[in-house]
């Protein structure tokens, strides 16, 4: 689905993901998960490294320095979601087919940037992880 089909305004505020020599942006969801993306902006910029899920799927994910209450619980995800579980600490990118485990708070989808995540997941599956960092976007 195309953003304006999921009630996404193109207006809402970007997160810049540089990770393996490629930039994901990330569109916050504020109007579903206000809390999540004011928690998350409230923190960054955030280093981390990015590992892959080993047994839901095509899932990335970074711990963040930081908990909060997840907002917008979903089980049912698709490619480009981006979620928080507030448990484990972390933010998840789904960039392919994923059954998750449980419920996830999602609270951005990616803007731009999937096919660089499906580039790099399978060696991270197989290699580990690669260091990230996440800035509001033109905070470089």
């Amino acid at each position: 689905m195309r953003f304006h089909e999921r009630g996404v305004s193109m207006s809402e505020d970007l997160l810049s993901l540089r990770v393996g020599g490629h930039t994901c942006r990330l569109r916050l969801l504020p109007d579903r998960a206000p809390n999540t993306c004011k928690s998350l902006k409230a923190v960054l910029p955030v280093q981390s490294h990015l590992v892959h899920a080993k047994f839901a799927g095509d899932e990335v994910y970074f711990m963040v320095p930081g908990t909060w209450p997840a907002e917008n619980p979903a089980m049912k995800v698709e490619a480009g979601d981006v979620g928080y579980y507030p448990d484990r600490q972390t933010v998840c990118i789904l960039y392919g087919g994923i059954v998750p485990f449980g419920s996830v708070g999602l609270f951005a989808r990616v803007a731009d940037g999937l096919d660089a995540l499906r580039a790099i997941g399978p060696d991270l599956w197989r290699h580990g992880a690669l260091p990230i960092r996440l800035d509001a976007e033109g905070d470089r």
